[in-house]
Parts: C-alpha cells; structure tokens; sequence
C-alpha cells in the first residue's frame, strides 16, 4: 500500500479552520494533515531534529506580522529594538533552512498586516518604524534568503486578500479564539493551497498545441489578411490577444513547448509572422507547426510522433467546438478545456491552469524549443546524407562528462524523478535526500552531456556510484 504524504501545520496562530477546510478538499488516500497546537512556533523551529527524516512530507509554515512584531510592540518602537528586530529575522532564516534538509517542501504564506496591524495614515509609508514598511522589509528578506532554496516556496497571500477585501480579516475571531482571518479567507486560501500542492505533485503539462484564427488573433486571416487581423492596437478585444500571446511566451521561456495546428494557408501564416508587428509570439517560438487543411486530430498526431511525446502530456487550445470535441475523441488523455467566449478571458484563463505552472526551471527547459529545433536540422541532414556513419561524422558529435554541480543538479533530479526506461533502480529523489546521499562517504555521481554540431543536446545520462559499497546507485541512459 502507498505511503501517504502528511503536511505539517504550523503557526503563531490559530490553523484549526484553515486545517478543516484543507482537508475537506485534499486527497484522504494521498495526504494527511498534521495540525500543531498554534504559538509553538519558536519551539519548533529552534528543535534541533535533524536526523528525524520527513523527506516525502510537507511543513506549511504561517506565521502572521505579529510574530515578528513583538519585540517592538514590546518597547513602543523604539529604534533601538531594530537591531533585535532584525536578528529575530536572521534566526527564523536560519531556523527554516535548517528545516528545508528535513521536509520534502517548505510552503510559507507571505507576511501581511491582519487587522491588528492594519493603519490608514498617509503618513504610513513614511515612516521608517511603519508597520507597512516593516513588513515589506521582512518578505524582502525571506525572498532574498530563500531564492535559492528550491524547496522553499513563499506563498503571495495579498491574491487573497484582494479578492476578499476587508472580508478577509475579522476581528472578534481574533480576540475571541486568536483567529486573525474570515471563514471565508480560510475557505479560499485552502482552495489555493490544494492548487498549489497539485502543482507540485501532478505532472506537468509539456505541450501547449494551439490554434489561430480567433485564438492567437481575433478573425480569419485568409479573409482578414495579415494586416486586417484583430491583434493589439487600440482595441480592447485586440490588447486581449496580445496579451494572450505574451502568457504563452513566459509559459514558452518557463519550459513548455509551443506548437500549432491551424487550418489555414501556410504561406499567410508566414507573412503573419514576418509582417505584423502586433505579434508577441514568432516563428521560432514554435517547435512545430502543423498548417494545412488536414484534420487536426491526424496533425496533433504527427506533432506528438515528431516531438517524441505522450498525449496525456499535451493541451489543445482552439475557439472551435467542433475541433475541440474531434480531439477529445480521437485523444482521451489530452487536456481539451473550453476556452472563454469572450477573448478578455483569455488570460485569467491561462493563468489559472494549475497542470500548466512549472516546479523548478533548469537550463534545459528554457532552451526546449530551441533542442527541438536543432533536432530538425539533423533529421533533415540525415535525409541529405543517408548513410549514417556520414551523418554521425558530419554531426561532429562530442561527449562531456562533469561531476555533479549546483548548476546541474535541478535537472539530474529532474531526469531521475521522470525517466523509468533504462533507469535501473527507478529511484525518486527530493533535492533535501538527493543531496544527503551524493554529499556523504565519497559518492560520485557523473552528468553525461552530448553535443554536435548543431548545439547541445542537454544532460541525456547520468551515473552515481557508491565508493565503499561499490554499488550502482542509479543509471540512467
């Protein structure tokens, strides 16, 4: 049976509506709450529990602005308590990435004013000793300590609080049962930290397959013509697409890969490219482009086959509900969602995928369509050549071996964590275990990269090797 993962609560204040509408929602089979008794915070964190392994777990960590607070609500904010102040941060810094060895993920609400804190004085940014002020100079120092720790993640509550506005605080749960935030506060940062949590351990789509007319652009371009489509400019449902396109780039630079299958002329669709300056995506954004007059579930089929992927890693964005309902019979495993039928949607739209938010980005991912492209190149240098002993010498292909670096190491867990064939143990690594075992007694473990003349290939095989027990930890080719 399947160990089930717990997350830890802990806080300076009281979790228990938090923790009951969280588990009303999360996975019983999958995940278990573990709430702390609130205000044991310092005692936990200062616990020196480093051989206790939680590694598979999580520790959901939320401290309010008055933890922090005390020591200058104490002495009436006096300035000569800020030094204090700011070694109390240090320590909490410190304390948390201690624990970051421990647990598997870290996830820490943002710092924010409740209602205790809250002011309305024009003279609030003003002031140096400022509640305001003090707050943002502690998430600035938590974001700045925590960067690089990629199993620690701050969450942004301010979201939260602007959906909710002065909803979100209520003050007599606080005096009454030291409860800073609304039942309905609570009731949406748990909906969020599920999604969150599905970020983490779902896997994340690869492949975005999208469409044109009236998805990229507003109308038809062999009616409208490259310089007619509905695209930025002053026109509201234009600056829509336009930002459309600038979501799916940043979601193009985080590592997914950009393809499109349209029924439409293939040279308008180049003259779109080169001639309409409205466009925020380019040609070379795209791994590949299936424009013709095919059916489009035949072309998602070809762009899967071509980029070596499996459907259930794929999402296919089209207007056309008759296109939309074609895929999903042909595909049962691609995501076919609804797009909005007003464009403005298009974004909030996009941004509220949780199957589209990467976990961690290595330098593969952020040059994937470019591999891709370069892949291209040699297939159709080997078509050129035929025979493959000359196309093996024209590649010019080269081998680099490097010992595992902090440069390398998001992607060799990354490898390890995703790949099954030729993966001799099939082991699955967090960064806070992976790093206890190639840190100890020696290990070595080896990132094989290959290169040729068309560009890098990335990390495609790893060794490790156990010295004294003269065993294999892991291989992957």
């Amino acid at each position: 049976m399947k160990k089930y993962k717990k997350i830890f609560l802990f806080s300076d204040f009281n979790l228990d509506l938090f923790n009951d509408f969280l588990e009303n929602q999360l996975d019983k089979r999958k995940f278990k709450i573990v709430n702390s008794e609130y205000n044991q915070i310092d005692q936990f964190l200062r616990k020196s529990d480093l051989k206790k392994k939680e590694d598979n777990h999580i520790l959901f960590q939320w401290i309010s602005g008055n933890y922090f607070f005390k020591i200058l609500k104490n002495n009436n904010y006096n300035k000569k308590y800020k030094k204090e102040f700011n070694n109390y941060i240090d320590e909490f810094i410190e304390n948390t990435k201690k624990k970051s060895s421990i647990y598997e993920y870290i996830l820490m609400p943002s710092i924010t004013i409740d209602n205790n804190y809250r002011e309305n004085n024009i003279f609030d940014l003003k002031k140096n000793m400022s509640e305001k002020n003090l707050i943002d100079e502690i998430n600035f120092k938590l974001k700045k300590a925590f960067n690089k720790y990629n199993n620690i993640f701050i969450i942004d509550i301010n979201n939260w609080i602007q959906n909710l506005g002065k909803k979100s605080f209520n003050r007599k749960m606080w005096y009454s049962a030291k409860i800073p935030y609304s039942f309905d506060f609570f009731k949406l940062a748990a909906q969020e930290t599920v999604k969150i949590i599905d970020t983490l351990y779902l896997e994340n789509k690869k492949l975005i397959i999208l469409d044109l007319d009236n998805t990229l652009w507003g109308g038809i371009l062999g009616d409208d013509g490259y310089d007619g489509i509905n695209l930025g400019g002053h026109d509201p449902v234009g600056e829509a697409y336009q930002d459309f396109q600038r979501e799916l780039l940043k979601l193009k630079q985080k590592g997914l890969i950009l393809a499109i299958c349209s029924k439409n002329n293939e040279k308008n669709v180049e003259e779109v490219f080169k001639k309409n300056k409205n466009m925020i995506l380019r040609d070379k954004d795209f791994a590949i482009k299936k424009i013709n007059w095919h059916d489009k579930a035949k072309n998602i089929n070809e762009i899967l086959n071509e980029l070596n992927l499996k459907s259930n890693s794929a999402v296919f964005l089209d207007d056309s509900k008759h296109e939309r309902e074609r895929v999903k019979t042909v595909f049962d495993e691609i995501v076919v969602p609804d797009l909005p039928l007003n464009p403005m949607g298009f974004v909030d739209f996009i941004l509220q995928q949780p199957l589209l938010n990467i976990k961690a980005q290595t330098k593969e991912d952020e040059t994937k369509t470019k591999l891709y492209h370069d892949e291209a190149k040699r297939k159709k240098l080997k078509v050129k050549i035929k025979s493959n002993e000359d196309w093996l010498n024209e590649l010019k292909i080269r081998v680099n071996v490097y010992l595992l670096n902090n440069q390398n190491l998001e992607r060799t867990i990354q490898l390890l964590n995703k790949t099954n064939q030729f993966n001799l143990r099939t082991n699955r690594y967090s960064v806070g275990n992976f790093k206890k075992i190639y840190t100890i007694n020696d290990n070595k473990i080896f990132i094989f990269e290959v290169t040729d003349k068309f560009g890098s290939a990335g990390i495609i095989s790893i060794v490790g090797i156990f010295k004294k027990k003269k065993d294999f930890m892991s291989m992957i080719l």
